[in-house]
């Protein structure tokens, strides 16, 4: 089996290589029971140090790709590939690496793949939304929110990661306005900005909802709490009846299937709180927003030609 590393890469050295042995597992170059090598004759021959082998072997292990035999050697175990949880991951690896191979055979180099691919990704309509925003929190809020209402796929990153086109190719790039500087260079030109929900007309939804019941915040986001605060004390909700709960810190659930409780989450919150809870999730991207993000995704269409 042969294995490379790039140490000057982004992807961590632990990565390069566990990816490289579950292609070598699911493309057959490992068969069952075959042994690895050992994890000192691998750091030996990629330059790196042992332990770093042996985490990448043990955690293979934890995930049932390699198995622990006597003598402190790993050997490839028969699993199904669809039990992993990156199966999609993999699968898009192993087209690759097989694209890749071929490319080689026919003779191409990767530095002619690279000046190719660009013009070639560039071509294809968009298939996925492209959330923005700084906080990770939020745009996983976003990105669900996005999910339900369009049925299409979304993924997230921040600012930063934009100066990656790579990361552009094929997508619908959003962010809600005031979170970004549409001014930043590293911005897509074609990024599209999102309105955001009026909290107040949320509440106004539920007018029947007693004076003296308690009202619960709950969210991932803590900016979902802090505006939460300051617009619940601004429409007359005294403060002496609101809690503000951050689903990441413990026992945030305490309290909240009360009769007398009511609770407002985040998309993401709301799938965590007890099924008796009695709650109002409340969405960040107005309704009008996202009712044109699916008719924008539904206008695309693939520009195909076909010769007779």
């Amino acid at each position: 089996m042969r294995l490379w590393i790039a140490k000057n890469s982004e992807t961590p050295v632990k990565e390069q290589l566990a990816t490289q042995i579950m292609l070598a597992i699911v493309s057959g170059d490992l068969k069952v029971n075959q042994k690895l090598p050992s994890t000192r004759e691998v750091a030996r021959r990629l330059k790196i140090h042992y332990n770093t082998v042996s985490g990448v072997y043990r955690d293979l292990a934890k995930r049932g790709w390699l198995e622990l035999r006597p003598g402190s050697s790993f050997y490839v175990r028969e699993r199904l590939i669809d039990n992993d949880s990156n199966d999609k991951d993999l699968k898009l690896d192993l087209l690759i690496n097989s694209f890749l191979k071929e490319l080689r055979l026919q003779g191409f180099t990767v530095s002619e793949l690279q000046k190719q691919l660009p013009k070639w990704l560039e071509m294809q309509p968009p298939d996925h939304f492209l959330v923005i925003d700084p906080s990770k929190e939020l745009r996983k809020i976003l990105a669900t929110e996005i999910r339900i209402a369009t049925s299409f796929p979304v993924r997230h990153i921040s600012p930063e990661e934009c100066s990656k086109t790579l990361l552009l190719n094929g997508s619908i790039p959003v962010a809600i306005y005031g979170r970004v500087d549409k001014s930043d260079s590293k911005l897509p030109a074609n990024l599209k900005l999102l309105k955001s929900n009026s909290v107040q007309l949320g509440i106004e939804k539920f007018p029947s909802i007693p004076k003296d019941l308690s009202l619960v915040v709950v969210s991932y986001w803590p900016e979902f709490l802090r505006w939460g605060k300051a617009l619940l004390t601004a429409i007359g909700i005294d403060s002496a009846n609101l809690s503000f709960r951050d689903i990441n810190e413990k026992h945030w659930e305490v309290g909240i299937t009360n009769t007398k409780t009511f609770v407002i989450a985040d998309v993401l919150a709301a799938k965590e709180l007890p099924l008796k809870c009695r709650h109002l999730v409340f969405n960040i991207i107005s309704d009008s927003s996202l009712i044109e993000l699916k008719e924008s995704m539904l206008l695309v269409e693939p520009k195909i030609s076909s010769w007779e």
